[in-house]
């Protein structure tokens, strides 16, 4: 299917999705949760796995899991093992159906998340739809590990706040590195003074030790491909993207005060703006938790919603954008 015939689908999708969230619990909202879930569904359908950004490198460190060949970006990435492994199971399919399946347990899961996030009464509809708007091309379609991470993040942080199954929230890293930041930050808004500087020093240690190690020197040949590879990855678009981001901040920080005081939020924009300063496009991998801080916030915005209304509109350019974005 080309992209001019995708086009109306993918507009379709994103208004579908706006009357979900405007539904929400009413009858009615089944059919548009049905109807959301058939457009999307069409649109993977539609898009080979194999033509699909980073496609490449996912087979490749599958295979290399297949055969027992070393593969040094799963040592702190346990989760894309266990996957791999679990589609291993079902050895008598060739390798490309068994990633394939791969690919579309991640859609399924993700898809089920936005659902999810849809039917939640106490976080604004602002939240809500710029997340989609920004992110649910790459999260279903192209970020295996990231896009799990911040899926569970949010449902782990949102539900899980209290009590002995908050151990939980320290499972995150294991399904990507970036989630790190995450969970620093929303563990030191619960600490006090004195426990939040014993936090930063140890993770300074860590960081260090990180950078030091065979895993960390991955990390950097990573970055590094990042930067030879930006002008490939629409770095004119990520800047309008990163300005669009900056500007949803200052609206809602304005119009918020506990937005704007919210020490979880103000920490993840501030590792978003020093990873964007470092690479724009690792920068925008990280501005995801940014708005899943605000989920698990309950974060909700009742004023001034014609201007809330055109900042979201200034995320449609940035979804389609997105869109043609996934394939390589």
């Amino acid at each position: 299917m080309t992209e001019f015939a995708k086009a109306p689908l993918e507009i379709a999708l994103a208004v579908v999705y706006a009357i979900l969230l405007v539904q929400q619990k009413s009858n009615r909202s089944l059919l548009t949760a049905a109807a959301f879930v058939a457009i999307s569904l069409t649109i993977r359908l539609s898009i080979d796995v194999s033509a699909v950004r980073d496609f490449r490198p996912y087979f490749d460190s599958f295979q290399q899991v297949k055969y027992g060949l070393p593969a040094p970006e799963l040592a702190g990435e346990p989760y894309r093992y266990l996957l791999f492994r679990a589609a291993l199971l079902f050895g008598d399919l060739p390798d490309r159906l068994q990633i394939d399946g791969i690919y579309y347990f991640h859609f399924f899961v993700v898809t089920a998340f936005f659902l999810w996030l849809a039917y939640l009464r106490d976080v604004g509809f602002e939240i809500k739809l710029i997340l989609f708007l920004a992110f649910y091309p790459v999260f279903a379609f192209v970020w295996i590990r990231a896009g799990m991470a911040c899926v569970v993040a949010g449902v782990l942080f949102y539900t899980i706040n209290a009590g002995k199954w908050r151990i939980l929230h320290f499972t995150l890293p294991m399904f990507h590195a970036s989630s790190l930041a995450f969970l620093l930050i929303m563990k030191l808004k619960q600490a006090h003074q004195q426990w939040k500087l014993a936090i930063l020093l140890a993770a300074a240690v860590v960081l260090y030790a990180a950078v030091e190690s065979d895993y960390g020197r991955y990390l950097i040949y990573k970055l590094e491909r990042y930067d030879e590879t930006s002008d490939a990855r629409s770095s004119n678009a990520l800047f309008v993207f990163h300005f669009i981001n900056i500007a949803t901040f200052l609206y809602l920080s304005a119009i918020n005060a506990r937005f704007r005081n919210n020490f979880a939020i103000l920490g993840m924009m501030g590792a978003y703006m020093l990873m964007f300063y470092f690479n724009p496009v690792v920068g925008l991998r990280v501005f995801p938790f940014v708005l899943i801080a605000c989920v698990a916030e309950r974060m909700q915005f009742t004023q001034y919603k014609l201007v809330s209304l055109l900042l979201i509109g200034g995320y449609v350019p940035v979804y389609l954008a997105r869109f043609n974005q996934i394939l390589s």
